[in-house]
């Protein structure tokens, strides 16, 4: 009996052998013969598969990328819509079999349900496309989800809807020479190493004439060198790092093909500078800043005390925003500025200090000056909810977003409503459109792009009426760029409060 139960257990242990030995063979000949089945070198130690890593599998970096066939942005609406999501997955799957009329339809569908939805008005319009000729230009974007708990990846969206307005606006005029403009988004998720390897694919695609788009400085720093060696115009709308424009001064013979439509915090801080020594007349201030990364909060800090302590402007007094994670003990530090001499405080927190900013702008008495940064505090939640205590703050800024300007009326009728907030990343990612449309109005040629943008008469018109212009031998930021606007009560309503673009600038 003890011989016969050995024998069992001896055949079922060469069964279950067998049988793992053959799910690998299997696994590994489906492989072998399927790339996109499986990566057998991905096998975990309980055999079984497990994914494999999304930023460096070739099959990763295609699904990062869509004209329509993929929904990249899984929830692009604040709030959830039933009807939306269906008509656009049917739209996805009607563009993936190049059913391009039901594209459209399916797209359009989606957009009278919920019209503030980029990435879907982008789809629409490369349906409208089809396989017809077009410019092509990428758009990586982050497509990963805010700290706020949306779902919804707020700044990706952002930025987005200023690529689908420029897009939407020059393909119903007939697009460019007579050629429309495609889009193709990407989603970089804010991850310098992902983006260069997207990068490095994206320049490898003859058809795709130009970039625009990452966001995070890190992240266009990393990727500035592929399109530079690979001679692709890229033109980043949020990027802030000085480094940006350094980045190329020995490559290509001194041509410049990395640009932006915000500004640096170089000039930015100059122009802040000189506001406070030559407006207010103020020479002792604090700075409240944030060490952490990214390193935005700390350039714009350096540039700053660099500019003012030249021109014999002191910093009697400096705190890290970063320093105390909640409960920011403002008064606290409030009264040790003020008691240091500080008249005037320098604000320059990073997204995830700008609370305890906040709560420095509403403790600050009203006798000391506040200046902002360029980009973390200029927000519409800035000012409801702060209101009259941040009345004053001035900011330095690209672009000034006021009503009534033939862009901001038709983006009211285009993404619905008044409520609407237009944030600075979306005009600037509109104003990016604009520097390749005028390009390649000058010269359809795309491998000209890079050489019209750096001619002594190139100028594109932004969002606010004025020319986008560069000087390439010097800077990668346009010409007169910054702006600076102060929070202000709206004349119309003085319980309102708008940022008014300063005069005399």
């Amino acid at each position: 009996m003890s011989n016969n139960k050995d024998i069992v257990r001896l055949a079922i242990a060469v069964v279950i052998a067998s049988g793992i030995l053959g799910a690998g063979l299997l696994v590994l000949q489906m492989a072998m013969s399927d790339p996109k089945v499986v990566n057998p070198s991905v096998i975990n130690k309980d055999n079984s598969v497990k994914a494999p890593n999304s930023n460096t599998n070739f099959d990763a970096l295609e699904s990062r990328m869509s004209f329509g066939e993929k929904i990249l942005v899984e929830e692009e609406l604040a709030k959830d819509r039933e009807g939306f999501k269906n008509a656009k997955k049917q739209g996805k799957e009607a563009i993936a079999r190049n059913s391009y009329q039901q594209a459209i339809k399916y797209f359009a569908k989606a957009l009278t349900i919920a019209p503030n939805a980029p990435e879907t008005l982008i789809y629409l319009n490369n349906a409208k496309i089809g396989d017809k000729e077009a410019y092509i230009i990428a758009v990586p974007v982050p497509i990963v989800p805010q700290r706020s708990g949306n779902k919804h990846p707020d700044k990706a969206l952002e930025m987005l809807r200023g690529f689908a307005q420029a897009q939407d606006e020059i393909n119903k005029a007939g697009g460019i020479n007579d050629k429309p403009l495609k889009l193709l988004i990407v989603n970089d998720e804010d991850n310098p190493e992902t983006a260069i390897k997207i990068a490095t694919k994206l320049v490898e695609d003859k058809n795709i004439i130009g970039v625009m788009g990452h966001r995070l400085s890190e992240v266009s720093l990393a990727v500035a060198p592929v399109y530079s060696n690979a001679k692709i115009v890229f033109v980043t709308p949020v990027s802030t790092s000085p480094a940006l424009q350094s980045e190329e001064k020995s490559v290509n013979n001194g041509k410049r093909y990395v640009f932006r439509t915000n500004i640096d915090t170089e000039s930015a801080a100059k122009k802040l500078a000189n506001y406070v020594l030559n407006t207010l007349k103020v020479k002792d201030v604090a700075i409240f800043y944030d060490s952490q990364k990214p390193q935005y909060s700390q350039n714009l800090r350096q540039e700053f005390k660099s500019t003012f302590e030249a021109f014999q402007g002191k910093i009697v007094y400096e705190a890290d925003l970063s320093s105390v994670s909640d409960n920011f003990p403002a008064e606290t530090e409030i009264q040790q500025a003020t008691a240091k001499g500080a008249k005037a405080f320098i604000l320059l927190p990073n997204v995830n200090s700008v609370e305890s900013a906040r709560s420095i702008i509403a403790a600050t008495p009203k006798n000391i000056n506040l200046i902002g940064d360029i980009s973390v505090l200029y927000t519409r939640s800035t000012l409801s909810i702060l209101g009259e205590k941040a009345e004053g703050m001035v900011l330095a800024v690209a672009s000034h977003n006021a009503k009534n300007t033939k862009f901001s009326n038709l983006a009211k009728q285009l993404w619905g409503g008044d409520n609407l907030e237009l944030s600075w990343q979306t005009v600037n990612s509109y104003d990016a459109v604009q520097i390749f449309i005028e390009a390649l109005r000058r010269n359809p040629q795309p491998e000209a792009i890079q050489e019209e943008i750096c001619k002594q008469g190139f100028e594109a018109m932004d969002a606010a009426g004025d020319t986008l212009k560069f000087d390439c031998a010097a800077s990668s930021t346009p010409l007169s760029r910054v702006k600076l606007v102060k929070v202000s009560r709206l004349e119309s309503n003085p319980k309102e409060f708008h940022f008014k673009l300063l005069g005399n600038q």
